[in-house]
């Protein structure tokens, strides 16, 4: 190594103990040193601006919005029976008027405007308001029921019929049991037309000397209507036990029909647990299809059952009428032909005769208004079950709550219209200060909303729906339209209770302190370093400030600045122009 190198190198070190030596002199200091840096600074004041701002008290609440006229659709059935066959709406679909929301064993639910609900079955013959509105939903679809009159005529039979057909079904009503009502009817008014002819007849000969031809006549006439008495007794007994018979024939087919109704429902249920009934092995789609098909059929074999059950049931009290008024008739015949006879043998005394002829002549009047009654009733009908009747129409499928296959036990469809509201809880101590009219500010930050309504519902009582025990239902409608996105949206909900009214001078609540009198008090610093109390009188809280108005009207301008200490507040103070108000110890 040369010397200029020898001389590099003590240079470096001189160098380099000089650093060492000054980092460790700044590392070591005296105790008084490490004492006073860990005093803690010398506190200075902090100051907030003091505000003019309006200043309200809210309730805040969430919300979930709804459809304002939503209607949960029930469902049944008229034949007894009940189970969803045919789904043919989904959620989100229109409803308009006309349209089958919903088919229950094989059978529809149509949807018709109308306030009032149903109440009963509308068939021919019943009039009323429920008619009324019927007739005026089928004249609005196209239909001419006629007259708008109120009365199930018809007229309004057929427009009933069109309806059924343009949605695919076939309606129920002029059943075999009516059509024989009517036939029955009209041969009973050829029966009384025929008896007042015999009756007029016969006091025409009653009029007339009675010859010995004569009197053989209204023998024979006697003993005619003797045997078509006997007739008309023995048909009776015929055909009361025949309609005994179609009775109990159509129950054990019901039963029969029930039977078999139950097994294909059981075979299908094993074969949708993974065991087909037949062959013990997981079935295959055709076979699972197949076996549906059967129990489908089965369940609309039963329905059929059913209603024979009830057309023959229908059947009794009618056959029983029909054969009643046909003894009647031979009766009065008979009653007649022995009268005439022996008014005829007696003389020329016609009295008794004209009151046959009276008799008969009301009993053919009660005739045709029997058969104009039977004629009426004839047509197709609407039950209650396939009928439903909503306020608004078009409304929107909100959801469907079964599957084909269900059986329809309480609400099946939720259908809903445009208008929407928002429904929320309040607890009791809110409940007192909410009141219906007002107004409050709906928000969501998600859809960008911000948007006013109004209190238009408060419980009196709490509980009810979804809320619990504690809570009381409040309802609210928006002021103007939510987007669609909104519906079913929980929003957060304000409601002011007390305001202001305007801009007020306004501080922290904590700047009040309270004196031994308890007035209500601040801190003022006239000078720095100066603090004087000043009394002042407080008004609203909310949002963490209060309202003060300096006793004796003191001048303020309003005015403020925030200081620290060491990052950290140790005292507040309020400005106002030369008074400051001086909260101590806040840290």
């Amino acid at each position: 190594m040369g010397r200029r190198s020898v001389l590099v190198m003590v240079a470096l070190i001189a160098v380099l103990s000089a650093v060492v030596g000054w980092v460790a002199g700044q590392r070591i200091r005296s105790p008084a040193e490490i004492a006073a840096e860990q005093e803690p600074p010398e506190p200075s004041l902090i100051t907030v601006p003091v505000e003019k701002r309006v200043l309200s008290q809210n309730v805040v609440v969430r919300g979930t919005v709804r459809s304002s006229d939503a209607t949960e659709l029930t469902a049944g059935s008229a034949a007894g029976s009940a189970v969803i066959t045919r789904l043919p709406l989904a959620a989100g679909d229109p409803v308009k008027e006309g349209d089958v929301a919903i088919e229950v064993s094989g059978r529809p639910m149509i949807v018709l405007q109308g306030a009032l609900p149903v109440f009963r079955n509308l068939i021919p013959t019943v009039d009323g308001p429920d008619v009324t509105q019927l007739e005026e939903a089928l004249t609005r679809l196209g239909y001419k029921p006629d007259a708008v009159d109120g009365k199930y005529d018809s007229a309004t039979a057929a427009a009933v019929t069109e309806l059924y057909r343009d949605v695919g079904y076939t309606p129920t009503g002029d059943v075999a049991a009516d059509r024989t009502a009517v036939k029955t009817a009209r041969d009973l008014v050829t029966t009384q037309q025929a008896a007042v002819t015999e009756a007029k007849k016969a006091l025409n000969d009653a009029k007339a000397p009675l010859k010995e031809s004569d009197r053989l006549i209204v023998d024979q006439a006697v003993a005619s209507a003797q045997a078509a008495l006997d007739g008309a007794n023995a048909t009776s007994t015929s055909a009361r036990a025949a309609a005994a018979k179609a009775v109990t024939d159509a129950e054990k087919a019901k039963t029969d029909a029930a039977a078999a109704a139950a097994t294909a429902a059981t075979r299908l249920q094993r074969a949708q647990g993974g065991t087909h009934p037949d062959t013990g092995q997981p079935p295959t789609p055709t076979e699972l299809a197949t076996l549906q098909s059967e129990s489908t059929a089965a369940q609309q074999a039963l329905t059929a059952a059913t209603t024979a059950v009830d057309t023959a049931q229908a059947a009794v009290p009618q056959t029983a009428r029909e054969q009643d008024s046909a003894v009647a008739a031979a009766t009065s015949s008979l009653k007649l032909a022995e009268v005439q006879r022996d008014e005829r043998l007696a003389g020329n005394d016609t009295s008794s005769v004209q009151a046959q002829l009276r008799e008969a002549e009301k009993a053919l009047s009660d005739a045709k208004a029997d058969l104009v009654e039977a004629e009426a009733k004839v047509g197709a009908q609407f039950p209650s079950a396939e009928l439903v009747f909503l306020p608004s129409l078009p409304r929107e499928v909100q959801s469907v709550k079964v599957e084909v296959g269900d059986a329809p036990n309480g609400a099946v469809m939720t259908v809903s219209g445009s208008d929407t509201v928002v429904e929320s809880g309040l607890s009791s101590a809110d409940r007192r200060l909410v009141k219906v009219g007002t107004e409050a500010l709906l928000e969501d930050e998600g859809l960008g909303l911000s948007i006013k309504a109004v209190v238009t519902f408060v419980a009196d009582k709490p509980g009810g729906g979804d809320l619990s025990a504690d809570r009381y239902a409040m309802r609210l409608e928006p002021t103007e339209a939510l987007p669609e996105d909104a519906i079913n949206v929980n929003l957060r909900i304000s409601i002011p209770i007390s305001s202001s009214g305007g801009e007020v001078m306004a501080v922290p609540f904590a700047a009040l302190s309270a004196g031994s009198d308890g007035a209500a008090r601040v801190e003022v610093e006239r000078t720095p370093g100066q603090t004087e109390l000043v009394e002042v009188v407080a008004g609203l809280r909310a949002e963490g400030y209060v309202q003060i108005d300096v006793v004796g009207g003191a001048a303020v301008s309003v005015s403020g600045r925030l200081e620290t200490v060491a990052g950290k507040p140790k005292r507040l103070f309020v400005s106002f122009g030369r008074l400051a108000i001086v909260v101590h110890d806040r840290a």
